[in-house]
């Protein structure tokens, strides 16, 4: 957020980071709104200016106030009968005193798109929502409500976008953590492919900056993971940049491929990024999942790789082949746009939810 804004009234702040469309930015208000079912606060728990404008403009004192405290100004002050309380800043143990403290919070939801399989992490928690069927059959199986949410794309962020040309042949837009179980292996694919093919590459800063990148670098190599260490090293100076939100999706809108790898544990097919990329409209090279023909049909809709050599293949062929590729990715934006757009997964959510609040 520029100096500029953070001096701007709540209204203000809130319409420009929710157009900015990080994360799932304003998408399931306008949508589940739309049904005429709910209405919808959206807050921005871990933004302190915007939080402490909020209070400000509610006559609230705001000093000393942590974050959970400003959470817990704003249930109290809306009186909400659903939370959706999925933010990790959020402790189990604020969760279940909101619900004690506050009888009108009917039910509170929590959406793992990261495979914890945490019950104790979830405590206070109804309804447990995930991209991933395995992560809802052990939520299942400790007692909690589950509900299939894949993730999606929303139609709005090319309007908001705007008309831009595909200048980059190839790109891949997506994080680093470079531990083992977390994105080691990404690391290094990324690194051996960026070796041999140009590839536009953005991300955030791979060993941090700081305290931050001292801790990072003495993990890593207290660990042994040398190799992970001069990757890390080597892709630091070769990435363009962070982006997010709008920024990120305008890298997709002028990508004519773009690459998508899984994090190393996931074994499903299930990342936000096969949708923000088809979506888009670009041509999707992801790594090869069994479940993947459950979302999209390879080499139709996307295409899929199963190891360096054939992701190398594949960007060659698909680079030189403009026409075959445009087919493939309008077919992939297609699908995403009929099956995956919020407006149609928020209106059976939408559906679901109001049956379930009233139990």
């Amino acid at each position: 957020m520029n100096e500029e804004m953070k001096l701007a009234d709540y209204k203000t702040q809130h319409e420009s980071l929710m157009f900015h469309s990080f994360g799932w930015s304003d998408f399931w208000k306008t949508h589940l709104e739309a049904s005429g079912n709910f209405e919808v606060i959206e807050t921005i728990m871990n933004n302190r200016f915007i939080q402490e404008k909020w209070l400000e403009e509610q006559g609230i004192k705001k000093s000393g106030l942590s974050f959970e405290d400003m959470i817990e100004e704003q249930i109290r002050y809306y009186e909400p009968d659903l939370w959706f309380a999925h933010s990790f800043m959020i402790s189990p143990g604020f969760r279940i005193r909101m619900k004690k403290k506050y009888p009108f919070l009917k039910k509170v939801i929590f959406y793992d798109g990261q495979l914890l399989h945490d019950e104790n992490y979830l405590q206070g928690c109804d309804l447990v929502l995930s991209c991933v069927e395995d992560t809802l059959d052990y939520y299942k199986s400790k007692g909690f409500d589950t509900y299939f949410m894949p993730y999606a794309f929303d139609e709005k962020i090319m309007e908001r976008a705007g008309k831009l040309e595909r200048i980059y042949p190839v790109s891949f837009v997506g994080s680093f953590f470079p531990f083992r179980g977390i994105h080691s292996k990404r690391l290094e694919f990324v690194y051996q492919l960026t070796r041999k093919e140009k590839i536009d590459l953005w991300a955030p800063d791979i060993l941090g900056r700081g305290k931050s990148a001292v801790y990072n670098i003495s993990k890593l190599l207290s660990k042994g993971q040398f190799k992970e260490f001069r990757y890390a090293m080597k892709l630091e100076k070769e990435r363009n940049g962070t982006v997010f939100g709008l920024d990120m999706f305008r890298i997709f809108l002028s990508s004519g491929i773009t690459l998508n790898f899984h994090g190393d544990i996931v074994h499903k097919a299930a990342n936000i990024r096969l949708f923000e990329a088809t979506g888009s409209g670009a041509l999707l090279l992801t790594d090869w999942k069994d479940n993947l023909n459950e979302f999209f049909e390879p080499g139709k809709e996307v295409v899929t790789f199963r190891s360096l050599d054939e992701c190398i293949e594949k960007i060659n062929y698909y680079r030189e082949n403009e026409k075959e590729r445009e087919l493939i990715a309008r077919a992939g934006q297609k699908k995403t746009l009929e099956n995956y757009s919020y407006s149609r997964l928020l209106s059976k959510f939408g559906d679901f939810l109001a049956g379930y609040a009233g139990n």
